[in-house]
Parts: C-alpha cells; sequence; structure tokens
C-alpha cells in the first residue's frame, strides 16, 4: 500500500472516536488503532476492494477494540443517583449540561452499543455499513439503534 500513510492520516481521527467509544479512553483508543492499522497494513492484500476502504478499516477497528474489553476484567457502573427523572420539553435545548449528560449516558451503554451509536450518529455511517462493520444483520442494527435510543431516553429523563 503505497499511499498507506495517507490513509493513516485520513482516517485514524475517525477511527480513534470509534475505538475510544468502545473502549473509553483515548489512550487505549489510539493503541487499539494502531494495532488496527498494523493489521491492515499487513493484510492488505485480504481487502478485494469488493466494499469500501473504509468500512474494510472500521471493521479491523471495531473487532480490535472489542477483543480489547472482552480481555479486560468486566466492570459495572452503576447508573448515578444524580440523573433526573424528567427533562421537561421547554428545557431541553442543547445546551452544555445536556452534553455533559448525554456524554454520561452514553458512558453506561455496552461498548457494542457505544459503537453503534459512535458509527451511526458520528461517523454518519448507514445501517448498511454498520451491519457490515459489526457483523450484524441490517434488521438487528436498526433494532439495536431502537433499544440505545430508548434507553439513552430513559437516562436523560
Amino acid at each position: 500500500m503505497e499511499n498507506f500513510a495517507k490513509i493513516v492520516h485520513d482516517y485514524s481521527p475517525r477511527l480513534i472516536g470509534l475505538a475510544q467509544g468502545i473502549v473509553g479512553d483515548r489512550a487505549t483508543a489510539e493503541d487499539v488503532v494502531q494495532d488496527a492499522l498494523v493489521k491492515a497494513f499487513q493484510k492488505h492484500s485480504s481487502w478485494r476492494g469488493e466494499g469500501r476502504l473504509s468500512t474494510w478499516l472500521y471493521t479491523i477497528v471495531y473487532r480490535q477494540a472489542i477483543s480489547q474489553v472482552r480481555s479486560r476484567k468486566p466492570i459495572f457502573k452503576e447508573l448515578r443517583e444524580d440523573i433526573p427523572e424528567t427533562a421537561e420539553a421547554e428545557n431541553f435545548e442543547t445546551t452544555e449540561q445536556n452534553i455533559v449528560r448525554m456524554k454520561d449516558a452514553l458512558s453506561h451503554l455496552a461498548p457494542d452499543e457505544r459503537a453503534l451509536v459512535e458509527l451511526f450518529y458520528i461517523d454518519d455511517k448507514s445501517v448498511r455499513e454498520c451491519a457490515e462493520i459489526c457483523r450484524l444483520s441490517e434488521a438487528n442494527v436498526k433494532v439495536k439503534l431502537h433499544r440505545v435510543r430508548g434507553k439513552l431516553r430513559q437516562m436523560m429523563n
């Protein structure tokens, strides 16, 4: 791959964002992406050019990040007591407080759920691309996104 440096430059920020959403911290996410990019470079001949390069790279990073999380001892966080029980529509505007609450709610999702949110809403991947990256059916991606939205809504209220 002659243009590997360009690929790394172009894709690293989004790949790190995906990995960080799964593993939870930037330093580990950078390690995950570095390992994934090394794998991509070593196995570049396995990419047949059938799909988009970005989907192939996202798939490698997704698998690497999930593997990293699974290798750690599970740590379960309790939902914090200070999340308000109701959020009135007139008070629900995009403010710094709501952004903090959303980040807090996202941190309580399972890694695979955070990954789907990251891919679909932040990286603007289609349902089909999410399905390819996460090795799920498109219907399953839709169901999981629906459930995650419900969880987030419940946590935000």
